[in-house]
């Protein structure tokens, strides 16, 4: 497998440095158990942000990348980091699935009938 660049994703509704660097090293071993080890891994971190909100500047930076073919597969501790609105994360991953992103949550039961859940749960 060649070497990719695979994006993680962590975000905390109140500022909390120690939250995010768990966020991180939960997913660093997620890439490795997904066999991602020898991969470069980006994160992009929201800390101290509202998950109620899309506003926020590297989910926004985040959904650029995806948008532009930067990350094509993107790590996430939980969906709920995305979007605690079940409405905004399904649309969220819907889109970044259709632009080509794979999503692998190191939590959440992330199959295409989970889909069906979270669309049939808005």
């Amino acid at each position: 497998m060649g070497k990719k660049v695979i994006a993680a994703y962590c975000r905390t509704a109140v500022a909390d440095d120690s939250a995010i660097v768990q966020q991180k090293v939960a997913l660093l071993h997620y890439a490795v158990a997904c066999g991602y080890g020898d991969d470069t891994i980006v994160f992009y971190e929201d800390n101290g942000y509202s998950g109620n909100s899309m506003e926020r500047p590297d989910i926004q930076r985040l959904s650029r990348d995806i948008a532009e073919g930067k990350v094509t597969t993107l790590l996430v501790h939980n969906l709920s980091r995305v979007s605690r609105d079940s409405a905004a994360r399904y649309k969220w991953v819907v889109e970044a699935r259709a632009r080509g992103a794979t999503i692998l949550s190191a939590t959440d039961p992330y199959e295409p009938q989970f889909l069906d859940f979270l669309k049939n749960s808005i």
